[in-house]
């Protein structure tokens, strides 16, 4: 226990009992505004910090559990591989690891928990018995630091489990690959949680002895791949993009093995799913970007009238082309063709007929419609497809103003249809 009247240049402290718990309670530190120690602390067993006021930083090489916490901001420098033991950080503020080599490589978890930003390195909880990442912030989770800021939950022996990661954040998340892979003989892949109200990127890939294409997210295993789940904050104004980590996306490809993947480059605006890869979002056409991207000008948020069409298209598991002429042919399973023309400015009643139309005659959809993927092209055959539930829900929108004009106001238009 370090106690009464320790200078705040500490210089470097050892800890190396074993069987001991070692505490350093910053309240019995003078000038307790914060917090400094230069020259280092090592620590070979539990090493648990309590800061009271102010900012806490620390420059630390620790071996065994190491349990942080303050009421500041907390930056941490130097070195900690755990050993297998737990690493866990609370902050009331931010937490700030971007000059720390963290690792846990015998597996023992991670988990850093802030009211602020988290700024992380590379976090690595690989293992025979892998551990998990857990972040959770009130602000940004960023592992950006250069070329780094890889998140490793994987398995180093033929047969183990990856570890799951979960990361958690109001604001944003900006982030390295995520690999949670098992052994190449046995084992699961850990699942991957990414969850914030702001815009996610996952940039850069990761090596795999599962898939031969690269990865941005790789949750693939021996006996099963973990599932993933991306909930983002494009709302329906900014697409999630995989193959494009500029904005809101992954720079490559998602994986849980080679059976369910999803490869560049595909778009989102709305939310997708598929076996064991979800991509959320809330449908809220017309919100104010500002709310997303922060600092940034309001543009025009009003759906075109070929977006809606290219969405009904995707949704009724479709194909959508548009000719010179200003028409637009939705190509549906088993040789079916509805279209309309768009100077007629009566698309709302196509859409309300083509309900109609696959409620009679395409429902349910056909599995072939149902596995249609995007190809990337002006032809929208792209995402999978939704139900005619989600087809009428969109009607519904429409009718409540959000994107148009009521159905009521339109005259009727002539659909084509061939056999």
């Amino acid at each position: 226990m370090v106690s009464d009247n320790v200078s705040q240049d500490l210089g470097s402290a050892v800890f190396a009992a074993s069987d001991t718990t070692t505490t350093i309670n910053t309240s019995t530190i003078v000038n307790n505004a914060g917090v400094g120690i230069g020259g280092g602390i090592v620590a070979t067993d539990e090493l648990t910090i309590h800061q009271h006021n102010g900012d806490l930083n620390l420059n630390l090489l620790a071996s065994g559990t190491v349990n942080i916490s303050g009421t500041g901001a907390i930056n941490l420098t130097g070195a900690i591989n755990t050993n297998g033991s737990a690493l866990t950080v609370n902050a009331a503020s931010g937490i700030d690891l971007t000059s720390l080599a963290l690792s846990s490589t015998a597996g023992g978890d991670i988990t850093l928990t802030a009211g602020g930003n988290i700024n992380t390195n590379d976090l690595i909880s690989s293992g025979a018995s892998s551990g998990n990442i857990t972040l959770s912030s009130g602000g940004s989770i960023n592992t950006f630091n250069g070329s780094n800021g890889s998140l490793d939950t994987r398995s180093v022996t033929a047969t183990g489990d990856g570890g799951s990661v979960t990361l958690t954040a109001a604001n944003g998340i900006a982030v390295g690959p995520i690999n949670t892979q098992s052994g190449v003989q046995g084992g699961a892949g850990g699942a991957v949680r990414l969850e914030s109200d702001g815009l996610v990127r996952v940039d850069g890939t990761v090596t795999s002895n599962f898939v031969s294409f690269p990865a941005s997210i790789s949750t693939a295993g021996f006996d099963a791949g973990g599932s993933i789940r991306i909930r983002h904050g494009g709302n329906g104004l900014i697409p999630f993009v995989v193959g494009d980590a500029s904005l809101n996306g992954t720079s490559a490809a998602i994986t849980t093995g080679n059976s369910f993947t999803i490869l560049p480059t595909n778009s989102y605006r709305f939310s997708h799913s598929q076996p064991g890869i979800q991509i959320l979002t809330n449908g809220a056409a017309g919100a104010n970007l500002d709310t997303v991207i922060a600092g940034t000008e309001p543009i025009n948020q009003t759906l075109t009238t070929e977006d809606l069409i290219r969405l009904i298209g995707r949704q009724a598991g479709g194909i959508t082309t548009f000719d010179e002429d200003g028409g637009y042919t939705w190509t549906l399973p088993g040789n079916k063709a509805l279209g309309g023309e768009l100077a007629d400015n009566e698309i709302l009643q196509a859409f309300k007929k083509l309900d109609i139309f696959l409620s009679e005659s395409y429902s349910p959809l056909s599995d072939e419609a149902a596995e249609s993927t995007d190809d990337g092209s002006d032809n929208d055959g792209d995402d999978k497809t939704e139900s005619v539930a989600n087809i009428r829900e969109t009607f519904k929108r429409i009718q409540d103003k959000r994107v148009l004009s009521p159905l009521s106001s339109m005259p009727s238009v002539n659909l084509m249809r061939s056999n």
